[in-house]
């Protein structure tokens, strides 16, 4: 019995061993395996990660590349604009083709990483883009090198000009699209992960001493891993300050701390001058170098506690937290110093560069991010507008950056009142002073242009800069005179010899097709030319060739031109002998105070007297008194123009007077103004 027991005390002793060794080795290698499957998993999720970043990391790097090339080769048209030696602007011709060749090269590395349909979709624009600026930098182009500069060589710069800065808002939309793809995996990767540790942490309670060993191989190899990530995620790879991404998150966490507790800061948006010289003569890798010594260089002038980052290309920014505006100026300053005496060696040349800085002082909830960095970057170009190499502080300037944000806000309104017809056109009347060279045949009326709105009327001194500076006029001017014939021919038969004038601006008088336009409405409305005038300032008139062509175009139908503001640069009067001008309205900054001013008397006398001798008949603006009518026609004026004369009318309530006008035969005229 004992024998038996013993044997069988021993039998189930290996099967308990045998069970537990069994069940150990299980354990153990499904421990091993588990632990296998999360390295292999981080593993690959880690490398997953690095293979995004870096291919985010050279997308971004071939579009700042590509935007530097654009915004190189404005730089450029700009310079051709301005160099008058042929040889010179040859070279930076060559200069500007040369970044066509550095921008097609950073394409076609940027497409070859291209993954997401998005990104294709924006890539595609950019390229649509390229495509329209062509035409327009071949007609720039053509322009810069002829003989001699045509009137229309600044309107086709501007144009090539417009198509490249809409390339860079392309390429700014495929920069932002990176920058979240790469939150976005960061994101999804640090998910996993964290999933992969509480898989572990499970596992460490079956074998808590393999566990724990290996949670903490797994933390801290994997911890290392996020760390790096999450620098190359926030910090430039070139030079290693704050890239972008990184910069403007600081920079809203601190518009959000200041609207909370109010205090100062000042943002510093810079831009190399000179850069790519050292590009274009030494290659990328000199200007690399540049960057990342002049980045060591920087450092140095700013606290630990102020943030430095490079935006891309050759632009960084500066955060100065808690820096009143004065010390933030010092600040600028300094670091202007110390880019201006930066010595660049490479291949035994030396290169000397400059900085121009944007400067903005901030408080409180003063601004947004996106305003925050639209008005320093708005400064940094002033700066370079005013000589390069300089601060240009935007708290200095704020009417004039208040000045461009509404003449913006008016560009769609004024594209609105074309497009809608939301503008009214007004007349005054222009009467005969003396019977001598007065035409007293047709009735003569000024037409006044109106915008309207929901508060009334505004008048076009409100609206006009914006039209001019944003080049509407044109638009302006073709929908004045369609309207203004329209008016015209509906009178019918009540006023056979009724004669309007619209004025003309320089953007319409400088294009090439306007006398077409002008020809085809009168065809349309069947109007006689004879009852057409076109009216041109003087400075249109004497300063631009094209003006003279207008004349001779449109003249030959049979059409009457005016010119309008005469004697506003006296600089004229040889020019008239050559222009075929029916009338010359006298600016009416001579008329306001004739009566008194006796140089204002001498100047009308004079205007007048050689406009009669060369045939042309005098129209006096502003006349406002009894006495200024009284000295014009003393001086013998023809006619007179005014709220003396008659306060503007809507062309509606016009109509109406005209059958008295004819039968008066009283003198008017109809002319466009935008006073």
């Amino acid at each position: 019995m004992r024998i038996a027991g013993r044997d069988n005390f021993e039998h189930q002793h290996q099967d308990i061993r045998l069970i537990v060794s069994v069940g150990f080795s299980l354990v153990i290698g499904l421990l091993i395996l588990i632990i296998a499957g999360s390295y292999y998993t981080m593993g690959n999720q880690g490398q997953a990660l690095s293979t995004t970043i870096s291919e985010t990391t050279i997308k971004i790097d071939m579009a700042h590349r590509m935007r530097d090339a654009i915004r190189q080769r404005v730089n450029s048209l700009q310079t051709m604009l301005n160099l008058q030696d042929p040889f010179e602007r040859d070279a930076e011709k060559m200069a500007f083709f040369s970044y066509a060749s550095n921008y097609a090269h950073a394409r076609e590395t940027l497409h070859q990483h291209l993954i997401s349909p998005r990104e294709f979709e924006i890539f595609n624009i950019i390229d649509n883009r390229a495509r329209a600026v062509g035409p327009p930098n071949k007609e720039a182009l053509r322009l810069l090198f002829e003989v001699d500069h045509s009137p229309e060589l600044e309107t086709a710069v501007n144009e090539s000009i417009s198509g490249h800065l809409s390339l860079l808002s392309g390429l700014d939309d495929l920069v932002k699209l990176e920058h979240a793809n790469a939150k976005l995996v960061i994101a999804e990767e640090k998910t996993a992960y964290e999933q992969a540790i509480a898989i572990g942490s499970a596992i460490g309670v079956v074998a808590i001493t393999l566990a724990i060993f290996t949670a903490f191989r797994v933390i801290h190899s994997a911890g290392r891993k996020n760390a790096q990530l999450s620098y190359q995620a926030s910090h430039d790879a070139l030079t290693g300050l704050s890239n972008r991404q990184a910069f403007e998150n600081m920079l809203s966490w601190t518009i959000g701390e200041s609207a909370e507790i109010p205090s100062n800061h000042v943002l510093l948006f810079m831009d190399l001058d000179q850069f790519k010289i050292v590009n274009d003569t030494c290659g990328h890798a000199a200007g690399d170098a540049l960057l990342v010594q002049l980045s060591e260089r920087l450092t140095t002038t700013i606290r630990t506690s102020d943030v430095l980052a490079r935006l891309g290309g050759d632009e960084f920014g500066v955060l100065l937290r808690y820096t009143s505006p004065d010390s933030g100026e010092q600040v600028a300053e300094k670091i202007r110093t110390t880019v201006k005496d930066f010595d660049f060696c490479w291949d035994d040349r030396n290169f000397k560069i400059g900085v121009s800085i944007g400067m903005v002082p901030f408080s409180g909830a003063d601004f947004t991010l996106e305003e925050l960095m639209k008005t320093a970057d708005t400064s940094c170009y002033t700066a370079k507008d005013q000589g390069r190499n300089r601060i240009h502080r935007a708290d200095h300037d704020y009417a004039e950056i208040d000045k461009r944000t509404g003449e913006m806000m008016w560009v769609q309104r004024i594209n609105d009142a074309v497009e809608n017809d939301h503008f009214e056109l007004f007349g005054q009347w222009i009467n005969p002073i003396t019977g001598g060279n007065a035409d007293t045949s047709q009735p003569l009326l000024e037409v006044l242009l109106r915008m309207k709105s929901p508060d009334g009327l505004i008048a076009p001194g409100m609206f006009m800069p914006a039209a001019e500076r944003y080049g509407l006029m044109t638009d302006i001017d073709r929908w004045v005179l369609d309207n203004a014939l329209a008016w015209l021919a509906s009178l019918d038969d009540r006023i056979e010899d009724m004669r309007i004038s619209v004025n003309i601006f320089g953007r319409s008088a400088s294009d090439p097709h306007f006398h077409e336009y002008i020809e085809d409405r009168i065809h349309h409305y069947a109007i006689r030319p004879e009852s057409l005038c076109l009216e041109i300032t003087e400075s249109v008139a004497v300063g631009m060739e094209s003006a003279a062509k207008l004349i001779e175009a449109v003249g030959g139908l049979g059409c009457r031109f005016a010119i309008d503001d005469f004697g506003s640069g006296l600089a004229s009067f040889q020019y008239l002998r050559n222009l075929d001008v029916d009338y010359l309205k006298i600016d009416g900054s001579f008329i306001r105070d004739i009566e008194n001013n006796q140089v204002d008397h001498a100047m009308v006398h004079s205007i007048n007297e050689i406009g009669q001798t060369l045939g042309k008949r005098t129209v006096a603006e502003f006349v406002e008194t009894e006495k200024a009518l009284k000295a014009l026609k003393e001086i013998g004026v023809d006619y007179a123009q005014g709220y003396h004369e008659h306060r503007p009318q809507p062309l509606s309530e016009i109509c109406d007077e005209l059958p008295t006008v004819a039968e008066s035969q009283t003198t008017k005229e109809v002319a466009w103004a935008s006073v």
